[in-house]
This record gives C-alpha cells, sequence and structure tokens, in this order.
C-alpha cells in the first residue's frame, strides 16, 4: 500500500506518472490518496486510465478527524511525496507514525533502492 495524503494540487503530471509506473511495477500493489476534491479525483482517475493502470487501484479516503488521519500511515507501506511541492506538515505526520517515506531527497541522497529510483 502506496500513500500520499497531501493536498491533491501538490500533484504534477510528472508525479502522479510516475506514481502510476510505481503501481505497474509492483503487481497488487494500491495507491491511498486523500479525496480532496471531485475534480482532482476525477482527472487522476483518468489519467491512470491512461497510463494503463486499473482504477480500482486508486483509493481515495475522505478527510477525517486527526486520530483516524494519523493512524491511517501505520496501514500504509510507504508515503510517497509529491516534487516539487513537497509535504510539509502531512510528512511530520507520516514521520511520527512510521519510517516508511519516499520523497525526492530520499531518491538523491540514495536511501531509496536503486531499483525503485529507476522506476521513479
Amino acid at each position: 500500500v502506496f500513500c500520499c495524503f497531501n493536498n491533491n494540487y501538490k500533484f504534477t503530471e510528472e508525479v502522479f506518472d510516475s506514481w502510476m509506473r510505481i503501481l505497474q511495477a509492483v503487481p497488487d500493489s494500491v495507491l491511498w490518496l486523500l479525496a480532496d476534491n471531485r475534480w482532482s479525483q476525477e482527472n487522476m482517475v483518468t489519467r491512470a486510465r491512461s497510463r494503463g493502470v486499473d482504477v480500482d487501484r486508486l483509493i481515495f479516503a475522505p478527510r477525517v478527524s486527526p486520530e483516524m488521519y494519523l493512524a491511517r500511515y501505520t496501514a500504509a507501506d510507504l508515503f510517497l511525496d509529491a516534487y516539487p511541492f513537497n509535504a510539509g506538515t502531512t510528512a511530520n505526520d507520516n514521520n511520527a507514525r512510521s519510517d516508511h517515506f519516499i520523497s525526492k531527497i530520499n531518491v538523491l541522497s540514495g536511501v531509496v533502492s536503486p531499483e525503485l529510483a529507476r522506476i521513479v
């Protein structure tokens, strides 16, 4: 389970396409996203479909109480960050609950395996 609970306006087409490549490379994986607004959700579904990704692999989570929001991070395997509009508070929330976080900084610093970096 990959996740990114950033506000959807932080996702560029390039970032979203890299996430679709990750889903294609990791069988049975899903991407858990914030259901920020219906227009963004419709655009992401359309983009995933155009990239050959089954849209059932995108899971949209509504906004919930802070306690439930923080609990989500423990259910995900890896938090994917956006670039160039990185997570701020969202990354801190994840790091408080989990050590599963990938960002551009992780890729550039060699924290991420070369295999995953090639996919991204």
